[in-house]
């Protein structure tokens, strides 16, 4: 950034990729549309904008109308650009350089941002160990540093921590600061006080259509305050900041503030379900008032997650915010989470086999089973398939590998059905054809949870190695049986008998990979009979 002044110059874009064909829980929004009814009344609407004159740079009728909701009068009202840009105002109104800024944190990262653009110092006031907020820290730093601006987040982004009303009058109360008062995620909660922008000379209460009301790609918010703070506001703001369909959207969806509650509640239901199988799972996740869960897990997790094309917000490593989508979103995000893994073992007389698997790994293997041609096949496996897979195989090869091998293929049979749990969500089917040198092998699969295992293999060398060529199919015929499903090859040419023992393991590796992955597209088990 060569223009950039030395002030700014560790700064970073502010950037949220946009992905589309995925689950996506990490950027807050709601996982539904407006309903129908507003949906259909602003179609109706914008048919008749004057796409050739300027928005109303007042907007009267959508102040009114955010007025009328909050029984406050429209000169209580100023709406910008998101939130974001009325925010942004108010540093550049109230700060000049070395004034001082608090805020609780973690919170939103664009507060020191704004402090940081207008030359202000900005104090974060740290939660506890568990970074809960505690309202006597900031009263303490507020006597202390004596701030210009105090901000307040709450529910609190991105830890979901909400303040009650009492608290935050007590910070109120305690200052003749201005307190920016940031209600973005307020209808998640049990009570909303943004009536307190206009109950208090030194407050501004702000709220977004970003969030409840399911509307963040028009880009309103709004601010609510006594008139000489909206004035205020107003004077700085940039003139017709809000576009003319942004406004006519905005209008209609908080005159039907009503039929957004059924869809709020849902929200909710969602968020509390979605907490208690989180902690269900072992994870430590924070209680939320919003619409979003403070999660700590290990990187490995989202990792599996990215995998599966569901995408949340990582803050840094092991530090993940998950936003509440739909019933199915959320299954499909836990049923990953469950990280589809398993351990199996098994011991007879004439082996003892122990197997780890993970169907949402990183194509990592560990592999001993004292025959080195085997060996180099299961790690093939693994990598084609994206599994990690850890196998251990003492067994009888003083005598000849047959048992070693069949006997390892119903392990990771039996460790394959079990991490694939009840297939919710999967593509089931897949089929791919191999090319290997001098070998083409087709394979198909079907996890029907019925075994069946068919091949056309024929081989003329005896073994490839220590490996006995005969018991590659007694290795997949094992697999199949164990692993509940259709297993078909078609060996279409080859000589070389590496080659096409090799092709095998490839293509049902790839196979493997596309059936066991997760469609966002497909509701449930793929399957008229309602389960697989």
């Amino acid at each position: 950034m060569k223009y950039m002044k030395k002030s700014f110059e560790k700064m970073v874009p502010y950037h949220s990729k946009l992905i589309t064909d995925c689950i996506i829980l990490n950027a807050n929004e709601s996982p539904v549309q407006p309903p129908q009814k507003v949906l259909d009344e602003i179609k109706t609407k914008i048919t008749n904008i004057d796409f050739n004159r300027y928005p109303d740079m007042d907007e009267i009728n959508l102040n009114k109308a955010i007025a009328k909701r909050y029984n406050v009068k429209p000169e209580n009202i100023s709406s910008g650009v998101g939130s974001d840009e009325l925010l942004d105002v108010i540093f550049r109104a109230t700060l000049e350089v070395g004034d001082i800024v608090l805020g609780f944190s973690p919170s939103f990262s664009m507060y020191q941002v704004f402090a940081e653009l207008v030359g202000a110092k900005y104090i974060p006031v740290y939660g506890d160990q568990n970074n809960i907020f505690n309202v006597d820290d900031m009263i303490k730093a507020i006597k202390e540093y004596n701030p210009k601006l105090v901000l307040i987040c709450t529910p609190n982004n991105p830890t979901g921590q909400y303040l009650e009303e009492a608290d935050v009058r007590r910070i109120i109360e305690s200052t003749d600061a201005l307190i920016a008062l940031d209600l973005a995620y307020i209808d998640f909660a049990k009570k909303d006080y943004c009536h307190l922008g206009v109950e208090y000379d030194n407050v501004v209460a702000f709220k977004t259509f970003s969030k409840a009301m399911a509307l963040p790609s028009i880009r309103v918010g709004y601010a609510i305050s006594k008139k000489d703070n909206i004035d205020m506001i107003d004077s700085i703001k940039a003139p017709y900041s809000v576009s003319t369909i942004s406004q006519i959207i905005a209008e209609t969806a908080i005159n039907s503030f009503d039929l957004y509650k059924g869809q709020i509640k849902m929200i909710v239901t969602e968020r509390d379900k979605l907490y208690k199988e989180l902690k269900q799972l072992g994870f430590n996740v924070y209680p939320s008032a919003a619409n979003f869960l403070y999660v700590l897990f290990d990187d490995k997790y989202n990792d599996a997650l990215l995998k599966n094309k569901i995408y949340i917000r990582k803050f840094k490593s092991g530090v993940y915010r998950i936003t509440v989508g739909t019933a199915y979103e959320n299954q499909m995000l836990l049923e990953v989470l469950k990280m589809r893994s398993s351990e199996v073992k098994r011991e007879t007389k004439e082996t003892k086999i122990s197997v780890s698997l993970n169907l949402d790994g990183e194509g990592i293997a560990k592999v001993d089973t004292k025959i080195g041609f085997f060996d180099h096949m299961l790690n093939t496996l693994a990598k084609h398939s994206g599994m990690n897979l850890d196998v251990k195989c003492d067994g009888d090869t003083n005598v000849d590998t047959h048992h070693s091998v069949e006997d390892t293929g119903i392990v990771i049979g039996e460790a394959f059905n079990k991490a694939l749990s009840d297939k919710t969500g999967i593509n089931r089917y897949a089929s791919f054809t191999m090319a290997m040198d001098d070998a083409l092998v087709m394979c198909a699969i079907d996890l029907c949870g019925r075994a069946y295992y068919e091949s056309n293999t024929h081989f003329d060398t005896p073994k490839c190695g220590d490996f006995e060529t005969e018991t590659t199919d007694e290795f997949f015929r094992s697999f199949a049986d164990n692993a509940k499903m259709n297993l078909h090859f078609v060996i279409l040419r080859g000589n070389n008998a590496h080659h096409i023992i090799e092709a095998m393991f490839k293509a049902l590796a790839k196979c493997i990979r596309d059936a066991v992955k997760i469609n966002k597209d497909i509701k449930g088990s793929l399957t008229t009979k309602g389960v697989i």
